[in-house]
C-alpha cells in the first residue's frame, strides 16, 4: 500500500507490455476461428464444416480468398450434406472460363 500522499505510478515496463497484448489479441482470437479446409490440392479445395449457414459462408469465404490470392475465382463443384455436417468442393479457375448457369 502507498504511504498516505504518496501516488501510484505504473511500471514503465506495463505499459508497452499491454500495448503488445493488445496488438496480439487479434491474432490469438483469428487462430481460435474455425478452420474447415480439409484438403488443398492444385486448384481444388475441400470443406468439412457443421450444417449451419455461418459455416457454409465461412468456408465459401475462405475459397474465395485462397482462390482471390492466385487471381482466381472459386467454383462450388459439389456440395454434400448431412443431417450434421457438409461437405463441399470448390475449384479455382480462370474468370473467364467462369459461367452463371441459367
Amino acid at each position: 500500500m502507498p504511504r498516505s500522499g504518496a501516488t501510484l505510478r505504473p511500471s514503465r515496463f506495463l505499459v508497452p507490455a499491454a500495448c503488445a497484448a493488445a496488438a496480439l489479441l487479434p491474432a490469438f482470437l483469428a487462430a481460435c476461428a474455425p478452420q474447415y479446409l480439409t484438403t488443398r490440392e492444385g486448384n481444388y479445395l475441400t470443406f468439412e464444416y457443421p450444417f449451419t449457414d455461418a459455416a457454409a459462408e465461412d468456408a465459401r469465404r475462405k475459397a474465395v480468398e485462397l482462390c482471390g490470392a492466385r487471381k482466381l475465382v472459386a467454383v462450388r463443384s459439389e456440395n454434400v450434406c448431412s443431417l450434421t455436417k457438409c461437405t463441399t468442393s470448390y475449384q479455382c479457375i480462370d474468370k473467364s472460363d467462369a459461367t452463371i448457369p441459367r
